[in-house]
């Protein structure tokens, strides 16, 4: 079994890299969404945005596979994600 050198990156950058943001099936959630993906200068394709509606409707799961080219930046955006009140689970 090969030994994981813990120095070793997990994610080799630049790649593509899915997040899943769960919220409110509401207008402003998808305006919070698009105004934190403008200001990290991400403009996904519409192939690369996955929606996912609850059973009642009332919440959406929308998983935006983005081009990032560090873990700065995708920690960037996480965070931007997370501290917005709009959001209730970013994975």
């Amino acid at each position: 079994m090969k030994k994981i050198d813990r120095s070793d990156p997990l994610i080799t950058f630049p790649c593509h890299f899915p997040i899943k943001v769960i919220g409110d099936d509401v207008q402003d959630f998808y305006h919070a969404t698009e105004s934190i993906l403008n200001k990290h200068n991400q403009n996904p394709h519409p192939e690369n945005l996955k929606k996912n509606s609850s059973q009642k409707g009332n919440y959406i799961a929308l998983t935006i596979n983005l081009k990032v080219d560090s873990q700065k930046q995708l920690d960037a955006i996480y965070k931007d994600f997370s501290g917005n009140d709009h959001f209730k689970f970013v994975l």
